[in-house]
């Protein structure tokens, strides 16, 4: 599994991903780029699963449409007519299922869109404000509302900062264990680094933002949660965020 996080600004969409790969036992083996620019279309894309198909899938696209809102258009049927041509040799490569996320620039809305396709539920919808996934678990949710990172609740989608509010975000999705295989453990899985991929009008930018001290041939260890303040919080907020963390060991 890939952590995939989009967040729909006024101003550009934003794609947030990690660079580990690992065997179903935890392993790390790897790490890799799993956000594939399209600068002709001003867009982004990432894959849960087989990273071969966000390659492949990258290519097809960019060379299919030549715009965010012409790909878009047809992306459903598309997406659904790739899985099923490619069944077979994505069952070689160990993933039947594929999870597509794509951001972008919309000149038809003037403004950042997305849309994303899940074969595993035959699901293919257009993002509205910010999708991520792994899903953020109760115990981090509240986490990341105990330094005001919480999406939705602390900070409007409109108001998300990739430094302040996107790395706490990936950190609590770093904690998490999250179950890949019938045949091992849960395993931590967001690891390597964070790839920051921002969508503009002018067009795409790619820069890595966060990194963890991970090794090939090493499992993620994460580090327990530690309620420290976010970057950019002004004094009068880091009080607060203490006071509400000191509430909270009262509980």
């Amino acid at each position: 599994m890939t952590a995939i996080n989009v967040f729909l600004r006024r101003d550009r969409a934003i794609m947030m991903t990690d660079a580990a790969m690992y065997t179903p036992q935890g392993v790390i083996v790897g790490f890799g780029q799993k956000a594939v620019a399209m600068p002709r279309q001003r867009a982004v894309i990432a894959c849960r699963g087989a990273q071969k198909v966000t390659a492949l899938l990258a290519m097809e696209l960019s060379i299919t449409y030549p715009s965010f809102d012409a790909m878009a258009e047809n992306a459903e049927a598309d997406l659904r007519t790739y899985h099923e041509q490619h069944l077979m040799e994505l069952a070689a490569l160990g993933m039947q299922d594929i999870n597509v996320v794509v951001a972008g620039w919309s000149d038809r809305i003037n403004g950042p869109a997305g849309f994303y396709y899940d074969s595993t539920v035959d699901v293919f919808g257009m993002v509205d404000g910010f999708v991520g996934g792994p899903l953020i678990n109760d115990e981090e949710l509240d986490n990341l509302h105990s330094i005001e990172c919480e999406i939705d609740v602390d900070v409007a989608v409109a108001d998300f900062d990739p430094i302040r509010h996107g790395i706490p975000f990936m950190e609590a999705q770093r904690r998490m264990r999250i179950e890949v295989s019938d045949i091992a453990d849960p395993i931590s899985i967001v690891g390597g680094h964070i790839l920051l991929t921002d969508v503009t009008r002018d067009g795409v930018s790619q820069r890595v933002i966060h990194e963890w001290p991970d090794e090939v041939g090493a499992p993620i260890e994460p580090v327990p949660f530690k309620a420290t303040p976010p970057v950019g919080l002004s004094r009068q907020q880091r009080r607060a965020m203490e006071r509400e963390a000191r509430k909270r060991q009262a509980v």
